[in-house]
């Protein structure tokens, strides 16, 4: 929450649209280059492989680009 208020973005909660189950996070957050941002997420294991990622991931990049106008979005990966 300390990112949303210094920077306007978080990794937000993610829920199933059946059951209200939550699944996990995804978002954005800045990087040392001015208008640069990173996207992760994290699924809990009983909610991967259901394309929740896929999902969540175009809508923070569309939120990224569309509303933020950011100039360039990063990806990261931890397995």
């Amino acid at each position: 929450m300390a990112w949303q208020e210094k920077h306007g973005v978080q990794y937000w909660p993610l829920f199933t649209l059946v059951g209200g189950e939550f699944a996990g996070c995804c978002g954005l957050r800045p990087r040392s280059e001015p208008g640069a941002y990173e996207l992760g997420f994290y699924l809990k294991p009983a909610c991967q492989g259901k394309g929740y990622a896929t999902e969540a991931a175009r809508a923070v990049a569309g939120y990224a680009f569309g509303t933020l106008k950011v100039k360039e979005l990063y990806a990261g990966h931890h397995p």
